[in-house]
């Protein structure tokens, strides 16, 4: 499983924020060293930036579907999930 550390921001946000980040989990909740990458285009809002997802531009209020891959550096585990980040205006 992938989880993400956080999933909202304000739209005041400077470029290069990190909005959250993922951590690849195995099936005792323990975290697995991971490679992370973006699987859809974000509206070119967001990046990777190592295990942290970072905005890239001002980022208008809005709901954002994030999808991400996540593959583990030290054992074999492979995972996708999907997120929705919330952009607020204050």
């Amino acid at each position: 499983m992938i989880s993400i550390n956080n999933v909202t921001f304000s739209t005041k946000a400077a470029i290069g924020t990190v909005v959250g980040t993922f951590s690849l989990l195995n099936t005792s909740m323990a975290s697995i060293p991971a490679h992370y990458m973006l699987t859809q285009g974000c509206a070119g809002f967001f990046n990777l930036s190592g295990g942290a997802l970072v905005t890239t531009s001002v980022v208008p209020p809005a709901l954002y579907s994030v999808r991400v891959s996540a593959v583990g550096t030290t054992m074999r585990w492979k995972e996708t999930a999907h997120f929705v980040i919330t952009v607020t205006a204050t």
